[in-house]
């Protein structure tokens, strides 16, 4: 943490005390006296800058002030060091904290004048920063002196006490970038383009190293984050690969994954409705066999708790972990060790990236992925060894364990005004054929129960005719062709349910 960082926290504190001497309860002198050394620590710091006259003043009033609050209270005069708190304090304390905060605050030149130089602006004075102005290589002309009421310099003209530091946000070559710190010096020239560019690529290589962690990750950080997403869908690789979700009729996200299990979806869906209020629709995704299948229990796909699930949400369900400590480097911790240059930060970083796109903040599965098979094999053999297999792994105590955990989820979805839409996504003849029948049964008799307490639109397409043999990657997984087909059909049926709703 640099000290920015350190007085920003400060003041927050400092805020806070203020906020608790106004309410006039005990322990007032505990407190002033806690005020006053975050005032002397702050003053400390401060003083160590290029201040004005201004500034002093405003430091020097506040300082009075506590002086004589402070001696009143030795003089053992209450009420005078009462008066002092209720009039003069709090008459200067909001000044002050204005006026430090805006002290904080770097005054930056971006290096950059361009199609992205107004965004990069608001990323900046979205937080510690002051855009002062823009710089560039090439001769200024008279018509272009100016971009958002801010003055274009050329790169040789600009006068170095104007910044703390020139923000380099386009891509120079690095003979150019030599000549700005031999001009201006090496603490004032930060390239933000490269630090970008070097953290993109560092991302890019650990996301693909683990491709459905990240995607996962993303996909949840997407769904808390942004205000714009009313869908989410869960489920298995069977939701995965079955919604297109650029398609869908409002912002979707999917937090589903390869044999994720009822239990996880759960804890998904509730992650993300809990910080994001605005989610208004879940697709529930079933398998046929969700109802007998618990991951934690699944011998040969446990690894994904060690891999995804748990790392992501911190439960291994009934699964002992095979790796407690695990350091592994993901997505979601590369800041720690990647060097951000002081004193900005990874939200700056992560800002900039989006503004160039370097990083989809909302990425769906490879196109490789969803349109070839997800296993290799003639078609006809592989249903009928994907179906064998997942009979094999229904467990009888889960389907009990799990008609609890949909009936949790679908109370948790009822609280928070979220529509639950339950689908089971469509599989070939050749994977119906062989899925032990009674699994779907079991499906239908825990959501008819249900029904009777919650409203659920049910909506079943295992078997459906819409969907054909060029729709499907392999026996039991929609291609890029069948999740279109998938959306589309859902969107009718997302209009039609708000419009019942209204």
């Amino acid at each position: 943490m640099n000290i920015n960082e350190e007085l920003q926290q400060l003041l927050a504190l400092m805020e806070e005390i203020f906020t608790a001497i106004q309410g006039n309860g005990q322990f007032i002198e505990n407190r002033i006296n806690s005020f006053i050394d975050g005032f002397l620590f702050t003053k400390k710091n401060i003083s160590q800058r290029n201040i004005n006259e201004n500034v002093e003043m405003v430091f020097s009033n506040l300082e009075n002030v506590l002086f004589l609050i402070v001696t009143s209270y030795n003089s053992n005069n209450i009420e005078q060091a009462k008066k002092y708190i209720g009039e003069e304090f709090y008459e200067v304390f909001p000044l002050w904290l204005e006026t430090v905060k805006q002290e904080l605050r770097h005054n930056i030149v971006i290096l950059g004048v361009n199609y992205r130089s107004k965004l990069i602006t608001s990323l900046f004075e979205e937080t510690l920063y002051n855009v002062v102005g823009y710089c560039s290589y090439s001769k200024v002309s008279l018509s272009d002196t100016h971009l958002a009421n801010l003055p274009i310099f050329e790169c040789s003209s600009v006068n170095p006490t104007l910044f703390d530091y020139l923000v380099i946000a386009d891509d120079i070559t690095e003979q150019e970038e030599k000549l700005l710190i031999e001009q201006f010096g090496e603490s004032k020239i930060v390239n933000l383009y490269r630090i970008a560019s070097e953290y993109a690529q560092t991302y890019r290589t650990i996301f693909e190293k683990y491709y459905y962690y990240s995607l996962l990750y993303t996909n949840l950080k997407t769904a808390k984050t942004e205000k714009n997403v009313e869908i989410i869908t869960t489920g298995t690789s069977h939701a995965v690969h079955g919604l297109d979700t650029e398609l869908m009729w409002k912002k979707t996200i999917k937090l589903c994954g390869i044999s994720q299990d009822l239990y996880y979806d759960y804890l998904l869906a509730k992650e993300a409705i809990r910080s994001n209020q605005n989610i208004k629709y879940c697709l529930i995704g079933l398998s046929q066999f969700s109802m007998g299948y618990d991951l934690s229990l699944s011998k040969n796909q446990v690894s994904l708790i060690d891999e995804i699930y748990y790392p992501l949400l911190q439960d291994s369900h009934h699964y002992s972990l095979s790796r407690k400590n695990d350091k592994t480097i993901r997505i979601d911790t590369i800041e720690k060790y990647f060097n951000i240059p002081s004193p900005f930060n990874q939200k700056i970083i992560d800002s900039f990236l989006e503004s160039l796109n370097f990083i989809d903040p909302s990425p769906q599965i490879k196109q490789s992925y969803w349109d070839n098979p997800c296993e290799n094999f003639p078609i006809e053999w592989l249903g009928k060894e994907r179906a064998l297999r997942h009979n094999k792994q229904i467990h009888s105590k889960t389907i009990n364990e799990n008609r609890q955990i949909l009936r949790d989820y679908l109370s948790f979805l009822e609280r928070n005004k979220v529509k639950p839409i339950v689908i089971i996504y469509p599989t070939t003849l050749y994977y119906n054929n062989f899925i032990d029948s009674s699994l779907k049964d079991t499906i239908y008799q825990v959501l008819e129960e249900l029904q009777k307490d919650f409203d659920i639109t049910f909506l079943d397409l295992s078997t459906s005719s819409l969907f054909n043999l060029n729709d499907f990657a392999d026996s039991d997984h929609l291609n890029k062709k069948g999740a279109t087909k998938m959306s589309l059909l859902l969107n009718k049926l997302l209009i039609d349910t708000k419009l019942e709703i209204e």
